[in-house]
């Protein structure tokens, strides 16, 4: 469920807080922001009335990557999941002081008008953040999500593995070995899932989120 996404999306981005990681993980519903925006503009005035905006944008500014879910299908189930991830072009350059872009769009069907349209508003969401009008360039990189089959099920865990992946390369920690990402990603998502609901049923504290601070 969009619910259940969003658990991990949160447990990512305490876990960066707390390593004070220079990655900025985006929620499902600023994805859905950036998706159904009809212009730029319109998602301007989303994001400058939303509660959630003054984290997310001081996040974006500090980080030096940025990554958001996209429910392409609005459904109670996600059926189909892609993810943005955006860089500056100048390697290590914070996204607040950055002018150029490189966005991959991982997409288990590559849809490249549907990559151009999430780049256009991923970089709109940074400049929003930062306050930056001089774009220089912008790349767009269409990838397939990997090791991704047709069912929705894997879609979202891929998704959910590359930030993953994301998080423990900036926290210089290496996933080497794994022959099989998709089942590895998703036994450990459930290992997370399961042993945070055992400390919070043993501490009676209903916020497992506290485990995670330092």
């Amino acid at each position: 469920t969009k619910g259940l996404l969003e658990f991990y999306l949160i447990v990512l981005r305490r876990i960066c807080q707390e390593l004070r990681l220079p990655i900025a993980v985006g929620t499902h519903k600023l994805g859905a922001h950036m998706h159904v925006a009809s212009d730029m503009g319109e998602l301007r005035r989303v994001l400058q009335s939303w509660k959630m905006w003054p984290y997310l944008c001081e996040s974006i500014r500090s980080s030096r990557c940025f990554v958001v879910p996209i429910v392409v299908v609005d459904a109670k189930i996600p059926r189909d999941v892609v993810l943005v991830e955006l860089y500056s072009d100048v390697r290590g350059k914070l996204l607040g002081d950055s002018h150029s872009f490189i966005v991959t769009v991982y997409d288990a069907l590559e849809r490249k008008s549907l990559a151009d349209e999430l780049a256009r508003s991923c970089v709109e969401v940074v400049l929003c953040a930062s306050g930056v009008r001089d774009v220089r360039s912008v790349s767009v990189v269409s990838a397939a999500l990997p090791s991704c089959g047709a069912s929705a099920y894997d879609r979202s865990v891929g998704v959910l593995g590359l930030i993953v992946e994301a998080v423990a390369s900036a926290a210089e920690i290496p996933i080497e070995g794994v022959s099989d990402r998709l089942r590895w990603i998703r036994s450990r998502l459930v290992h997370v899932f399961d042993t945070l609901r055992c400390e919070s049923n043993k501490s009676g504290v209903r916020d497992v989120l506290v485990q995670l601070k330092g």
